[in-house]
């Protein structure tokens, strides 16, 4: 037992002699009893805030090492990427709304990086295969499209005529390749 529950302890039970005992207390006695009980309870509260922040501490070292920069990290490199950047240690808790800023961003980062590296990619001649879907480039963009009965038709806006049916129905026409001409601006 802590000494701050101990002190508690006493000033609850001198608290209990008091209301419950069958003497009358004097007026030095309450006084006395009243600053022990303060003391105490100043005394938890403040060993309750010690508590917090040291469970604060020790989540904060869990998620600083959790990101390490291992080959198994889920964000590898950003802890150095941090460090680099702010000249600062990642784990530094004055750092933390900064480091979760930076973790939540890099987070971001990586998933549309790996979103772009899944994108089918164009192959020798350009053209990239397409599964069907909503139109991957902006309406008024050019483009080269292939469709399923084998027809090409070349430098189309998208959207439009025989570059408008991107989404697949098993239809002759569906689009089934794709090649960016010029890009919407």
């Amino acid at each position: 037992m802590t000494d701050v529950t101990k002190d508690l302890l006493e000033a609850l039970k001198a608290a209990q002699a008091y209301v419950c005992g069958p003497t009358a207390w004097t007026q030095e006695q309450e006084d006395t009893l009243v600053e022990a009980m303060q003391a105490a309870i100043t005394a938890a509260e403040a060993q309750r805030q010690t508590d917090y922040s040291s469970t604060v501490d020790r989540a904060w070292a869990r998620f600083c090492g959790a990101f390490g920069d291992g080959p198994d990290a889920p964000y590898p490199g950003m802890i150095a990427a941090f460090e680099t950047h702010y000249g600062q240690s990642f784990r530094d808790k004055e750092w933390r709304t900064e480091a979760a800023c930076w973790a939540a961003a890099w987070s971001k980062a990586t998933a549309r990086a790996e979103a772009a590296l899944a994108e089918p990619q164009p192959d020798a001649d350009g053209w990239i295969p397409w599964e069907g879907g909503e139109c991957p480039v902006l309406n008024m963009s050019r483009v080269d499209v292939v469709h399923r009965n084998g027809d090409i038709f070349l430098d189309r806006f998208a959207g439009y005529a025989q570059a408008k049916t991107w989404t697949h129905d098993d239809h002759p026409r569906d689009i089934i390749a794709y090649r960016v001409v010029e890009a919407q601006p």
